[in-house]
């Protein structure tokens, strides 16, 4: 089955997640100030779970694709998801 990439959390190898069915998920971006530092993730939107399968995991298509797949190989897709109408600076930190 694989990733959708589309809307999907991912996890590392190894780490299978514990994520069921309609659990709430949040997206957060991570990034960096113009000296590379790190800066609070702030939360973008939500989305409701489908649920861990096993059969959610990058196929080697995909990681051919998208090298960092290999370290975030499992995937656990959205069902239903919301971003947040606003900039970027009124996020939640």
């Amino acid at each position: 089955m694989g990733c959708s990439t589309l809307v999907d959390i991912v996890y590392p190898a190894g780490k299978k997640p514990s994520v069921a069915h309609d659990d709430y998920m949040y997206m957060a971006v991570i990034c960096a100030d113009e000296k590379g530092n790190p800066v609070l993730p702030y939360i973008v939107g939500r989305g409701r779970s489908a649920g861990y399968s096993d059969d959610y995991i990058a196929t080697q298509e995909m990681i051919a694709e998208r090298e960092w797949m290999a370290r975030f190989p499992h995937c656990c897709p959205f069902e239903k998801f919301e971003y947040l109408d606003i900039t970027i600076d009124k996020c939640i930190p």
